[in-house]
């Protein structure tokens, strides 16, 4: 039986996140919430400084773009036992 979990990110609007001058801790995930980016941080870096996550689904209004859907936490045995992972799902190994 598969385990759901609620994963909260930090987020806000994509202007918000790139003037500000919070680093984000290592690993922490942060999504623009009107643009889609995902950024994941370094411990070093503010959000302007790091590089996205994948593309986002319709960033800005780009035509034909596409990104992260989903986003599910999982074993490194079951990500192991997909014989082909999904591009749009970022797999979190737990």
């Amino acid at each position: 039986m598969p385990l759901y979990t609620t994963i909260s990110l930090k987020s806000g609007v994509h202007n918000t996140l790139q003037y500000a001058s919070e680093i984000l801790a290592s690993g922490e995930p942060a999504v623009a919430t009107d643009s889609g980016i995902l950024k994941v941080g370094d411990g070093l870096t503010a959000w302007s400084g790091l590089p996205s996550v994948g593309v986002p689904s319709n960033p800005f209004g780009t035509t034909g773009a596409s990104g992260i859907l989903n986003m599910v936490k999982i074993t490194q045995a079951n990500y192991d036992a997909i014989s082909s992972p999904d591009s749009n799902t970022l797999y979190f190994i737990i």
